[in-house]
């Protein structure tokens, strides 16, 4: 964090410090070091209006990892604890962030869109029409894992905005000009990376709890069922990855 006036760091937060790849133990840190600085601040007036005017200054805390939409600036603010692989990294092949941080954007606008302004341009016959596609989704979940029970109708809009987002990356990426070459000693084409890269994004490590409390009241299914949900519904997925047969067809609901 960097002091206005002189450009580098400012002594409160000299003792701060950050890991690269450790988010849980910046966390306790950020907040031992949050209640240092208000020990210091209690001692130091100048120290407090100094602070007042940085707090004013971040719209964000530096440890969310929770992108967030501003709706006045039509921004979405991602935190840099988020900007960590395997989400972003520059390092990565242009597919792979594509993938990954590109259909996280595109799912997130995806949703603050619907959330904040959808009812603004729907008329009867779109809402109708989202119905249909939300209630199709929802009935596809039973097909894709039945050890992994969901609530369909609670889990289906998530589903949507995944969908979205990856259809919206994936469109990006092929209208960009680089990022087309393979990666060394790999068969994988730039578009299956993309894939890849997306699917690579939401792995996650679940306990047994979990699941049964997801098949009763989460909003949101295991991310294991979001990959498969978003990808047997992408026709862009099925030309990439030549599974565009009759039987693949039968189970795309169109909703995108």
């Amino acid at each position: 964090m960097l002091s206005r006036q002189t450009k580098t760091a400012g002594p409160v937060h000299l003792d701060l410090v950050v890991k690269l790849g450790s988010h849980l133990e910046n966390v306790f840190e950020a907040e031992r070091f949050l209640g240092r600085k208000k020990a210091l601040m209690l001692n130091n007036r100048a120290l407090l209006k100094e602070e007042a005017a940085e707090d004013e200054a971040w719209t964000i805390s530096a440890v969310s990892t929770q992108p967030t939409y501003n709706r006045e600036l039509n921004t979405v603010v991602v935190p840099l604890a988020a900007l960590q692989p395997p989400i972003f990294s520059l390092d990565d092949h242009l597919a792979l962030q594509y993938g990954s941080f590109g259909s996280l954007m595109g799912r997130l606008v995806f949703e603050f869109l619907r959330q904040e302004g959808g009812n603004l341009f729907r008329n009867n016959a779109t809402r109708a029409s989202l119905q249909e596609k939300l209630h199709c989704l929802a009935n596809r979940y039973p097909a894709l894992n039945s050890t992994l029970p969901v609530n369909g109708p609670l889990v289906a809009p998530e589903a949507l905005a995944d969908l979205a987002g990856v259809t919206a990356a994936f469109r990006a990426f092929e209208s960009d000009s680089h990022g087309k070459e393979k990666l060394p000693g790999m068969e994988w084409t730039a578009q299956q990376l993309f894939f890849i890269g997306y699917a690579q994004s939401m792995c996650e490590e679940v306990s047994l709890r979990k699941f049964q409390i997801w098949s009763l009241v989460s909003i949101s299914a295991p991310k294991k069922l979001r990959v498969l949900q978003a990808l047997q519904q992408s026709p862009e997925f099925g030309r990439t990855f030549d599974c565009n047969g009759e039987e693949w067809q039968s189970h795309i609901c169109h909703a995108w």
